[in-house]
């Protein structure tokens, strides 16, 4: 998304674009909310002002509502008043229309879109501590925390390396990206190739966040 920080005025602005793909005209309303995530990537929406790292409560939306004809888009823009001037914030902008179930209940379907306003010069932060390799029997798999210490959102990917204790490499999982805020962590689960001949191994997670450098660390383990 196109976010313009004034860190002056202390304003942001920006615009998302809806898109109806449906056959008919869609009515739509656009409404903002606060949201954290856990560890475990679960997220929990909260009133708009709430939370001390979101936006605040002086977010505008323009037009608040709307009706999109078929196959057409509408701009939808947004202005945060107040928004700090030395640190990222964020917030979702609910994009919320009514769907008929058929069975004469009314059910109003949600699209949730993260907007972050991050200050020049911010950045994410990478890294990775407190894993281990654990084996259920029927598969093995390593787990660990990703601590984003940056002042900017990162969306970390990459793979983890399963090499011997003589350096070579054995396999690789992929590490599929996952969102981490800023100043947060995440629970990470990747499962590791199966039939490794009994040994002693590393896994090793390299992880690219987008910034200067690739986070990454080893954890011994053990094939019986």
């Amino acid at each position: 998304l196109p976010v313009v920080t004034d860190t002056v005025a202390r304003t942001a602005a920006g615009a998302v674009h809806v898109r109806n793909e449906g056959d008919r005209s869609l009515a739509v309303r656009l409404t903002v909310a606060d949201f954290t995530q856990s560890e475990d990537g679960r997220h929990a929406f909260l009133p708009a002002g709430s939370d001390p790292r979101g936006c605040g409560p002086d977010i505008r939306v323009t037009p608040e509502a709307a009706s999109i004809p078929a196959g057409a888009s509408e701009q939808i823009r947004f202005h945060v008043a107040g928004a700090p001037a030395d640190r990222s914030c964020w917030f979702l902008l609910f994009v919320e229309h009514p769907a008929p179930s058929g069975s004469g209940v009314l059910i109003r379907q949600r699209i949730g879109v993260k907007v972050f306003a991050v200050p020049p010069g911010a950045a994410p932060g990478g890294e990775i501590a407190a894993g281990e390799v654990s084996d259920t029997g029927e598969a093995r798999s390593l787990s660990f925390r990703y601590r984003n210490p940056g002042d900017a959102p990162a969306r970390p990917s990459g793979s983890v390396e399963v090499r011997d204790f003589r350096g070579g490499l054995v396999a690789t999982s992929q590490v599929r990206g996952f969102t981490v805020l800023p100043e947060s962590a995440r629970r990470v689960e990747v499962e590791l190739p199966a039939g490794l001949a009994p040994g002693r191994y590393l896994a090793v997670p390299v992880l690219d966040f987008g910034g200067e450098y690739l986070a990454g660390a080893q954890f011994p383990f053990r094939v019986p």
